[in-house]
């Protein structure tokens, strides 16, 4: 089975969650900013066109440039093995800044072995 051609404008990105989020907002503030036009083609038409802009306009400048600042919010620390490579080793929890992983989890097993040494004796 030959599958069917692409076009060109919908290869620049992916435009599946903007539809997603503006859909239904665009499609309600059509039929409300235009309450004498009740057809069901007009509205679908006019805020398909609405829709597939604004999905582009969020992929282009605000979803696609988010995507690129995750790399450096990275929770990972690089380490140097050697001269030649560098390797990335994964940054403990207990080290993070505000974390308190670390201190709760000290305080349960306190609490634990506090009841355990209750019930044993």
């Amino acid at each position: 089975m030959t599958p069917l051609p692409r076009l060109g404008i919908l290869n620049t990105g992916d435009y599946s969650y903007g539809i997603y989020l503006y859909s239904c907002p665009i499609q309600q503030t059509v039929n409300w900013l235009l309450p004498d036009i009740r057809s069901n083609a007009f509205n679908f038409i006019t805020s398909l066109v609405l829709t597939a802009l604004f999905a582009a306009f969020s992929w282009h400048f605000i979803e696609k440039p988010a995507l690129k600042l995750r790399k450096s919010f990275s929770l990972r620390r690089p380490t140097h093995q050697d001269d030649k490579t560098l390797a990335v080793e994964p940054t403990p929890l207990s080290t993070l800044p505000g974390n308190r992983l670390k201190r709760d989890t000290e305080k349960c097993a306190a609490v634990f072995r506090k009841d355990h040494d209750q019930t044993t004796t």
